[in-house]
């Protein structure tokens, strides 16, 4: 259930993503803007919930590395503002990389580790 409404999130957060980029209309800008911040606190919230839901079944003196998660989202979000030009080549880097975490759970021996 958790995954079903991140999934849906990241649709409307795209969906917000591109009627920012082409829309004409004061009032679906600020509607687009709305529905960006609102999908990106549930999906935040989402995660938030599932580490507090995996750490209940950790072993007790084993590390926790989960937020080096955050490193290549972060390093992607600078180069996307910093030089706009490489935003097609972040883009497929992390849809590559999407792709290849989601093929990293598709075994419990990887899943796990």
């Amino acid at each position: 259930l958790m995954s079903v409404t991140n999934a849906i999130s990241g649709m409307t957060a795209i969906g917000g993503l591109l009627l920012l980029e082409k829309t004409q209309s004061h009032s679906a800008y600020i509607l687009a803007v709305l529905a960006v911040l609102v999908s990106a606190v549930n999906i935040i919230g989402g995660f938030v919930v599932s580490q507090r839901m995996l750490n209940l079944f950790k072993k007790p003196g084993e590390k926790d590395y989960s937020s080096f998660m955050l490193l290549p989202g972060v390093i992607f979000l600078v180069v996307s503002l910093t030089r706009p030009e490489l935003l097609k080549a972040v883009s497929t880097v992390s849809a590559l990389l999407c792709v290849a975490a989601i093929g990293g759970l598709a075994t419990m021996s990887s899943a796990n580790s």
